[in-house]
């Protein structure tokens, strides 16, 4: 990836910890999220010595001598220093005494694995070494290793001075990376491939978006053909459970009842077991609303990765119609309607939420708000009941939010409509939002009453 988006953050953590007195940083996420991408930005902002390591599926000899290849290049390593892997740690540590030398083991899951107690000899060397400038700087893509390092029984608990989780890009970073597409189709870009920059980074933004979703998904030889199961197979422990799971979220947001029945599931033991595996690879979120944050019987589960939703919502139990179908005649067939009016409707949902969330960080709302969600609603006289989905919270009240994806202006009386049924069900606003793809017909606009088109998604004043 030539062109680095987004991370500003990250970045600024990352320099900190550069001049800071902490030795140790461990970051982890995804595959593909751009954790070495991110280390490397951070790297070529700063201007002393780096040795950057990928760690590979090989002995630990293999792995010292690849070691030793790095660091040629900016430090000699005396014979008896080149014994074993804890020798060559522990010259790196010894040599950073009068200047900062930042290490990164890329890939730090793979070099423990083949290092028997290499956690304990990274301990003991920051323990000897406190005085060191060394930086030292563990990165891998297995959220449970690497997670591990922080619990109470690793021996480099309460050694890290910094500790990033990498998500995924928003939408609005996300669209950096194809600025020609129109601002709808900027959506629907992010709804298919959701946040992860290896696969933005693939969007020919010259090309109409039935092009690039052929081309990048559907085709047989695609690039991004089989990107799922991989990251499913290092990672899960039952992955015909997770499938099972994964293809019923597809489908919509289910409770865990529901979710038991359609993904038959043989115990709720079992069934928990994968969701909270998937939950802690940020494949699936459980939400509860925001004025009933407790209530678990209110809480359902859904695919938080739109690309993953994306694949077996259309491709997975279709594989087999990839054999004798053109991506084009595929796309037609199976995606592009449903895609459409209901796939992209929801996902919408989910990216105005991350819009609110910028306005919110970069002081474009009239107020900040503590909590952002869904709201409940039950009218038992009615015998009913249900849920506004982008609810946000401040200290004056609620405000509302509708965000439509639709080809047709909202008009006067569309949101007259919706205002009327959010007042019905007796959620009490102060403040009501608007967020239409198509803009909006003879409305006036109010202190109470937000509209917001499109564009002002991508408006350059959201930039972090």
């Amino acid at each position: 990836m030539d062109k680095f988006i987004g991370r500003s953050t990250e970045l600024k953590k990352l320099a900190q910890f550069y001049q800071g007195e902490g030795h140790l940083a461990v970051i982890y996420g995804r595959r593909r999220v751009g954790k070495s991408a991110l280390i490397s930005q951070s790297l070529a902002e700063f201007s002393g010595k780096t040795v950057f390591f990928t760690c590979t599926q090989r002995s630990e000899q293999l792995n010292k001598e690849r070691l030793l290849e790095c660091i040629a290049p900016q430090l000699t390593v005396p014979a008896q220093a080149a014994a074993d892997l804890e020798h060559v740690l522990e010259f790196l540590f010894s040599a950073a005494v009068d200047e900062t030398l930042v290490l990164v083991l890329d890939e730090y899951p793979y070099l423990r694995e083949g290092s028997p107690g290499l956690d304990s000899v990274l301990q003991a060397l920051l323990e000897r070494f406190a005085h060191s400038r060394l930086k030292l700087i563990l990165c891998g893509s297995y959220i449970e290793v690497m997670r591990s390092l922080s619990d109470g029984k690793s021996p480099l608990f309460g050694r890290s001075s910094l500790t990033i989780h990498l998500p995924p890009l928003d939408y609005y970073d996300s669209a950096r990376f194809y600025p020609a597409l129109s601002a709808a189709d900027k959506v629907r870009m992010y709804s298919a491939l959701g946040g992860i920059p290896y696969y933005n980074a693939q969007v020919d933004d010259k090309l109409s978006f039935e092009e690039i979703i052929c081309n990048l998904i559907i085709d047989r030889y695609s690039n991004l053909d089989g990107e799922v199961a991989p990251r499913l197979y290092g990672e899960l422990n039952r992955l015909v459970g997770a499938n099972n799971v994964l293809s019923a979220l597809s489908a919509g947001r289910l409770r865990f009842s529901e979710l038991q029945s359609k993904a038959t599931a043989p115990n709720s033991a079992s069934l928990s077991s994968v969701l909270q595996q998937l939950m802690e690879l940020s494949l699936v979120e459980r939400e509860t609303p925001i004025n009933d944050q407790d209530n678990r019987k209110k809480s359902f589960y859904f695919i938080a990765d739109n690309f993953v939703r994306f694949i077996y919502r259309y491709i997975y139990s279709r594989d087999h119609e990839r054999n004798f179908m053109s991506a084009q005649s595929f796309y037609e067939s199976f995606v592009a309607e449903d895609f459409e009016h209901k796939f992209v409707p929801r996902a919408f949902e989910r990216l105005c939420r991350e819009y609110l969330i910028r306005c919110n960080l970069t002081g474009n709302l009239p107020r900040t708000f503590t909590a952002i969600g869904r709201y409940w609603y039950d009218l038992p006289k009615e015998h009913q009941n249900g849920e506004f989905d982008v609810v946000t919270e401040d200290p004056l009240g609620y405000t509302f939010y509708e965000a439509k994806f639709t080809s047709t202006p909202l008009s006067a009386h569309d949101i007259e409509q919706e205002i009327a049924q959010v007042r019905h069900c007796g959620l009490n606003c102060y403040r009501y939002g608007f967020i239409s793809r198509s803009g909006f017909f003879e409305v006036e606009t109010s202190p109470q009453l937000l509209l917001i088109n499109l564009e002002d998604l991508y408006d350059p004043e959201l930039m972090l």
